[in-house]
């Protein structure tokens, strides 16, 4: 059930009122046709007015250059990837780092990994945490990702370093 102020219409997306005449049910204010009300939050509005523009962050170049390294291969099972132009392309590069917390590390090789787009939305969610000995208990299956959360653990260290280093005022070495 809606939890807003103002509950709205499954009908038409305008505000309910109560039926008076049958208590527990609505009747859409728009319409005054009986309905339920909806899980939207707020009315329809239209589509968005904000560009669809993307913005240039290197990214594309970066993929290209692990897609050179992998040779369109997974970089964890040794799968075929989807090739190069396909619309799903770009779901086949994971951030052993997420690009939005550690920003810096968001164009370094090192931190991008080729694997299937399964792999990379299914699987990399569920091992990232993982130590190896909870992987490999996870199943034979699973071990394959050893080698990649290796590089996630070894990234993240040297992260940790680096802002240690910063926030002591010390150079990192």
């Amino acid at each position: 059930m809606n939890t807003s102020k103002k509950p709205l219409s499954s009908c038409c997306e305008k505000r309910i009122i109560p039926n008076m005449v049958e208590p527990g049910k609505y009747l859409c204010n728009q319409c005054g046709q009986d309905c339920q009300p909806s899980q939207r939050k707020a009315p329809f509005r239209g589509y968005s007015t904000l560009s669809t523009a993307r913005k240039v962050t290197g990214e594309g170049e970066a993929f290209a250059k692990v897609w050179e390294r992998c040779k369109g291969k997974s970089e964890v099972s040794g799968e075929d990837l989807l090739p190069y132009g396909h619309p799903m392309w770009h779901y086949q590069f994971s951030h052993c780092l997420p690009k939005g917390s550690y920003g810096e590390d968001r164009l370094e090789l090192a931190n991008i990994v080729a694997c299937t787009v399964h792999e990379h939305t299914v699987e990399w969610p569920l091992v990232k945490e993982k130590s190896d000995v909870e992987i490999k208990a996870m199943g034979l299956q699973w071990v394959k990702w050893i080698p990649t959360v290796t590089v996630f653990r070894a990234m993240r260290l040297k992260y940790n370093l680096r802002l240690n280093a910063e926030l002591s005022g010390k150079h990192a070495t």
